[in-house]
């Protein structure tokens, strides 16, 4: 829906480290009229970017520093290299093929993510046309059921803006089989299963709610507690311990608490700058002991503490006409979906776009083609469908496999539609009728593809929020190059739901994945990662380096926000408890890889919003660290400090042992099995600089297990202190 131009002229005293909602900002907004259009522009971006990320599914017009995947001369870094080496260039293709932009024929479908009438500032998400909101006590169970939020309404500009909200399971009850919760008896009658899927009563309590905002200008945004906050959101108590996060990229927006007590609201004044539009994912937070939870281990230590009951704003300029379809391809290469079910066929086709417009869409009919089964089925596209568009308003319950066939083809997903997995049961199986069977190869990924030759093809992932993953969120097995932008993973509950996996020559930036399992992993080289929030469950580190011994070079990341990371307890061995972790050998495979280093591997920019542990955690050194740099953190809330979960640490595992000598100067250890009397020597350059919390510099420090192996590897504000290597 769009609505007549309008932009608010303001003056504010603002806290640049954190937008607190009880602090004296202006209450007064100023509205005056515009003819303005607004600027349809890109991201942001540094000049030190490792590579310009191609962030438009098609188009003749090359910017700098985003990249056309249309454009045959498009420069994309195809190895990552160090921010200050000159950049590489790479040519691209366009998913399907290269076509010069066209102009959007009258027929095609109303897509409010591009925004495109020029008497408008903002679109908003309104709710999809055929979904039903019904709470009845099996209102859930339609088909085309939209889940609204129950404790969040969302205002711009007095015009609503659908909220959507996703809990644990859907509701849906621990269940094995995707029919389970369509049976007449109780949910707590239903078999649940031997596996953990990650929800415990604590996380049954908590809800996440989004809505996708798109801007041209500066809009004020009303967040209102539903039922006057009965529903358990109450702002007049909570609002002078309001936060908006993550505090990195939104240190601009002012908050007016004026309403909160009348109202019951708070109202977001937030910027748009034509000449660097920025890519936002809010999330509005409390301090409220109220408004928490907070997780425990068996000690009673805090391992964990996160909202009941969040509010993402998912705040994205709109989105270029090189990622819209009707701009680029001509109707007859465009499969355009009814709203509705997805039969076993109806959305596959020989074109190269498949284009859900605004509703509601589900998985109707499994394998077999028996109709009636949702949640035994996904979409696995035709070799020749190359891009999958998802208009905002769109919803869609259903997994996307891709099957691209062109060797040097690109692939795409785009808009600010909703990919959901909400109909799917944990660890969903396709080779076992979708039900709870858990395989490393086989269960369900959310995005998926196989053919093509490893690193290839090019995968473009722009806008979309997806939901709900049943388990690992996205694997590419032909390894293509990804850039992925403004990509939102939320409701990422269960167990194993990983972040995305980046393959050599990708880039990752300007998104939020909510992960209950690795939520960025460095598998890879050659990758980089910016301006990205996390906020993670309890299994596993935020930065995951693997499971065993390997090679991996130039992985950076940049400015990475920490809203929340959680753990069982704080002597879980079998997982690292740190933020960047590499864990134990899961082939229990214990020898020694002299032959493998990980080196160059940069994160510059940490920003913990709340309470964090240590920033490193490595089980028994199989390979060599060389150039290992840690710089520029800021613990915001302090770290944990129940057990080791505020020690940076190297822990010897199995059989190994780990001793330091001084006469090493402190850039290499020793590691050796007791029982074999193997030895061997390791490089371990690692340094960590400039690390501040609650405002002190401390000391970061490596050490501490059971053979009293510690040792200094940073000093704050001396990179290169006496003898030390690098």
């Amino acid at each position: 829906m769009m609505f007549p131009a309008t932009h608010f002229i303001f003056s504010f005293f603002l806290h640049l480290i954190d937008p607190v909602c009880g602090l004296p900002v202006s209450s007064t907004w100023v509205n005056t009229s515009s003819g303005e259009a607004g600027v349809i522009a890109g991201t942001t971006s540094s000049t030190k970017e490792l590579g310009g990320a191609p962030t438009t599914p098609g188009g003749k017009e090359k910017k700098s520093p985003e990249v056309d995947p249309g454009s045959k001369t498009a420069s994309v870094l195809i190895n990552v290299k160090n921010p200050e080496d000159e950049k590489e260039k790479l040519q691209q293709p366009q998913p399907g093929g290269q076509m010069p932009l066209i102009v959007r024929p009258p027929t095609a479908p109303e897509d409010t993510s591009l925004c495109l009438s020029p008497d408008v500032d903002f679109c908003v998400q309104p709710k999809p046309p055929n979904g039903r909101t019904d709470y009845s006590w099996d209102g859930w169970k339609r088909a085309d059921f939209v889940r609204e939020s129950l404790h969040w309404k969302v205002s711009v500009d007095e015009q609503p803006s659908f909220v959507f909200e996703t809990l644990p399971r859907g509701g849906k009850g621990k269940i094995q089989r995707p029919r389970d919760w369509q049976r007449p008896w109780p949910l707590d009658r239903i078999p649940t299963g031997k596996d953990d899927d990650g929800i415990d009563a604590l996380v049954k309590q908590q809800t996440m709610a989004y809505t996708q905002i798109v801007y041209k200008n500066t809009i004020k945004v009303k967040l209102t507690a539903r039922d006057g906050g009965k529903s358990g959101v109450d702002l007049k108590k909570w609002f002078s311990s309001c936060h908006v996060k993550p505090v990195f990229n939104n240190e601009d927006i002012v908050v007016n608490t004026d309403k909160a007590l009348d109202e019951n609201s708070i109202e977001l004044l937030i910027p748009f700058d034509k000449a660097n539009p920025k890519i936002r994912q809010i999330s509005i937070e409390f301090d409220d002991i109220e408004s928490q939870i907070v997780f425990r281990a068996a000690d009673g230590a805090i391992v964990g503490r996160e909202p009941k009951h969040v509010l993402f704003l998912f705040v994205s300029p709109p989105l270029e006409r090189e990622k819209d379809p009707f701009s680029v391809y001509e109707e007859n290469e465009i499969l355009v979906m009814q709203p509705g079910p997805i039969s076993l066929d109806n959305y596959k086709s020989a074109k190269k776009v498949l284009y859900f417009p605004p509703g509601v869409y589900w998985m109707d009919t499994n394998r077999q083609g028996k109709t009636g089964k949702r949640g035994e089925n996904h979409m696995t596209l035709t070799e020749s469908q190359a891009w999958v568009h998802f208009a905002h308003w769109a919803y869609v319950k259903s997994a996307v496999h891709w099957q691209y066939a062109e060797e040097n083809g690109t692939y795409a997903a785009t808009g600010y539609g909703v990919l959901t997995g909400s109909d799917y049961v944990y660890q969903a199986n396709p080779d076992r009728s979708y039900e709870s069977v858990k395989s490393d190869a086989a269960s369900l990924r959310m995005w998926k593809s196989w053919n093509g030759s490893p690193g290839q093809q090019t995968f473009i992932l722009h806008g979309v929020t997806m939901t709900d993953p049943p388990f690992n969120s996205h694997d590419m097995y032909n390894e293509p190059k990804i850039f992925a932008t403004d990509y939102k993973q939320v409701g990422g509950w269960f167990l194993q739901t990983d972040g995305l996996t980046l393959y050599p020559g990708s880039v990752f930036k300007d998104s939020l994945v909510h992960t209950n399992d690795d939520g960025l992993k460095t598998y890879h080289s050659d990758i980089q990662y910016e301006r990205i929030s996390v906020w993670k469950g309890p299994n596993d580190p935020v930065f995951q380096m693997g499971w065993a011994p390997q090679n991996l070079q130039n992985v950076y990341a940049k400015d990475i926000t920490i809203l929340h990371t959680r753990f069982k307890s704080w002597d879980k061995e079998a997982l690292p408890s740190a933020i960047i972790g590499a864990s134990y050998s899961y082939n229990s495979d214990w020898a020694f890889a002299p032959d493998k280093e990980i080196g160059n591997w940069k994160l510059s920019g940490l920003y913990c919003d709340d309470l964090c542990p240590a920033l490193v955690h490595i089980y028994t050194p199989m390979q060599h660290y060389r150039e290992f740099v840690i710089e520029n953190v800021i613990y915001r809330k302090g770290r944990y400090s129940s057990g080791d979960l505020g020690k940076d640490r190297v822990t010897s595992w199995r059989d190994w042992e780990i001793e330091h000598s001084d006469s090493e100067k402190g850039d290499k250890i020793t590691v050796w099995n007791s029982k074999t009397d193997v030895k061997q020597l390791v490089d371990f350059h690692f340094r960590i600089s400039n690390v501040r919390e609650d405002g002190n510099n401390r000391i970061q420090m490596v050490g501490d297990n059971t053979d009293g192996f510690e040792w200094w590897i940073g000093y704050p504000g001396d990179l290169r202190p006496a003898g030390y290597p690098l």
